[in-house]
């Protein structure tokens, strides 16, 4: 996979001193923007209003959807033939984080999460990637639609227990493939959902709002993960992202139907902070790209 030069930068060790300071700086931004974090009821204090005033305005989107057929094609690994994109795009959304839902519930099973004013760093990035599971869920009740997070195919199983049960400097070029990959899928799905619901624009503003909630978690996550990765780690990561890619589009069908291989590596190989981030409306924390010559 040829990477442009912005793209090649998050391969490429951040300064020592932007490294080292790294998880105390995205814990002070986490704390201001999400406030408390409580496992027993998994929610952060400042997140929760924005979700209780959601629940208090529900936005239902009125368009002809064969929900069975939904259902039938959630609950199965090969997609029918002939479905609409705007199926292939609610299908993508729900199997788009039965991943980060395993994991996470594997890594809080084996590894737990700090609770409270323990809470550190990597216990507010595990309690986002929580949020998203319910966020997801909150884009498909814009359509009518409920599920049940269903598991991910074997392979990525797999990546996700080595992802849990390896030492964390070992398995962090793996979780940092897998979060640059998440990144690139929710931007796609941002700009596909825009094309096809676009003229629904009160389930289109809920829809995006909830996505891009999404997305400014993400780039946090690679910027985070990034910083914690020396030269050598990032050339593991760098040689490990063809391989994550091809995965995700293997466990994912109705993505790689929706989008298309070669948007998706396109978009993977012109990553770019900007792109990524139109339109969401708030900053994402980021330590800064390395200057590339």
């Amino acid at each position: 996979m040829q990477l442009s030069p912005t793209a090649k930068s998050l391969f490429t060790a951040l300064p020592g001193p932007v490294r080292g300071g790294a998880a105390e700086t995205y814990l002070k931004y986490l704390k201001a923007r999400e406030g408390r974090l409580d496992l027993a009821t998994r929610t952060l204090s400042q997140r929760e209003p924005f979700f209780v005033r959601m629940a208090e305005q529900p936005v239902r989107a009125t368009m002809d959807l064969d929900h069975a057929r939904f259902h039938r094609n959630h609950a199965s690994d090969q997609p029918e033939a002939d479905l609409s994109r705007e199926m292939l795009w609610l299908l993508a959304v729900a199997k788009a984080n039965r991943t980060e839902c395993y994991g996470m519930e594997a890594h809080i099973v084996v590894n737990g999460i700090l609770d409270g004013e323990k809470a550190d760093t990597q216990a507010y990035v595990d309690m986002q990637e929580v949020y998203h599971t319910r966020i997801l869920l909150d884009v498909l009740r814009c359509f009518g639609l409920e599920i049940e997070i269903g598991r991910p195919a074997l392979a990525a199983r797999i990546s996700v227990q080595a992802m849990v049960r390896l030492p964390q400097r070992v398995a962090l070029p793996l979780i940092l493939c897998s979060e640059f990959i998440a990144t690139v899928v929710f931007r796609l799905l941002l700009d596909r959902g825009r094309e096809l619901f676009g003229h629904m624009p009160e389930v289109w503003s809920r829809a995006s709002t909830l996505l891009q909630q999404i997305m400014i978690d993400e780039v946090g996550h690679i910027s985070y993960c990034h910083a914690r990765l020396g030269p050598l780690g990032l050339s593991a990561a760098r040689a490990l992202l063809p391989a994550v890619a091809a995965s995700l589009l293997s466990d994912q069908k109705e993505f790689a139907l929706l989008v298309g291989r070669a948007r998706f590596a396109e978009a993977c190989a012109t990553f770019n902070l900007d792109a990524i981030t139109e339109g969401c409306g708030e900053k994402p924390f980021w330590l800064g790209e390395v200057s590339v010559a």
